[in-house]
Formats: structure tokens, sequence, C-alpha cells
């Protein structure tokens, strides 16, 4: 059973935050070419749905290069109850396990989150408004001294999930 006494803590502001990626987006966007792959225009689907209880936002994402590689994603995106940032674990089909989630917060309409690898660090944030989303995805290896950026996804509620 759900805790009634979060309904109206600092928490459950954050958590509804969260709600606002709840819906099938569709867009087009822009890989360039890093480490991992060739760049190239691309076409991509974001689908999030929250979990029965509301505490977790599910993400299941799809992206397909013009040059006909394909991305695919899973990620569970939350609120840490202890200091109240965000926490994003991504799994996809590169291949590489999160040893840690990404970290971060919201600036206005923006949600920005941080992780370190071994590889370097990775930076992605969403820019939610209303019925757009927009995704930048940036990477800064050891060497570097400034992020650069991986991708980028501009994208449309298209529906509900189911």
């Amino acid at each position: 059973m759900r805790d009634m006494t979060l309904e109206a803590s600092p928490i459950a502001a954050e958590r509804s935050r969260l709600a606002g990626f709840v819906g099938v987006w569709t867009g087009q966007g822009q890989r360039l070419a890093s480490p991992w792959g060739a760049g190239g225009e691309t076409v991509g689907t974001w689908t999030a749905r929250l979990d029965p209880m509301a505490l977790h936002l599910l993400v299941d994402y799809e992206e397909t290069l013009s040059t006909g590689g394909r991305l695919c994603g899973h990620g569970v995106m939350m609120v840490d109850p202890g200091d109240l940032k965000v926490l994003w674990f991504w799994f996809d089909s590169f291949g590489f396990p999160p040893l840690a989630p990404a970290r971060g917060a919201w600036t206005s309409s923006r949600l920005i989150v941080d992780k370190q690898t071994p590889r370097g660090a990775g930076r992605t944030s969403w820019t939610l408004d209303g019925q757009r989303l927009v995704q930048a995805v940036s990477f800064k290896s050891p060497q570097d001294e400034d992020f650069l950026m991986v991708s980028t996804m501009t994208m449309r509620r298209s529906a509900d999930p189911d």
C-alpha cells in the first residue's frame, strides 16, 4: 500500500515532474560520430510510463540511424529520497552496464543528469515543453576538457503508453 504521507512531500513533487515524461514520443535527431559508431540522421521513439505505484519512470527507447545502425535502450528514472536528486539507470545496445546511476536535477523545464564511468563522463539532458521533448547526450573522455555532443533528438508526444 502506498504511503499517503508522502503525497504532499517534496519527494512527491519531484516524482510528479517525472510524470511529465509519460507518453510515446517520436522524432528525428542527429547522432555525431563517436568511439561507439558512425554519425548521421536518426529517427527515434521514446516510450515512458510510470510503474504501478508511480515511484519509477520506465523508459524504452529505439533509434534508427540513416545508415542503418540501430540503438535500443531501457531506463529507469527515480527520485532519490535522501537528496531529491533524479537517478537514471540506463541499459542500451552499446552493452556497457551502469556501474552507478546518472544523477541530476531540474533547472526550470530541463532535467540534466551526469555520470562518471571508466570511459569518461556522460551527460544527458531532457527539455520538456508541453508536447515537445528535446534530448541531448554529450560525453567527455578523461583526456577532454569539455563535453562533446554525441546526439540530439527532438520528439513530440504522439500517444499515451499502453
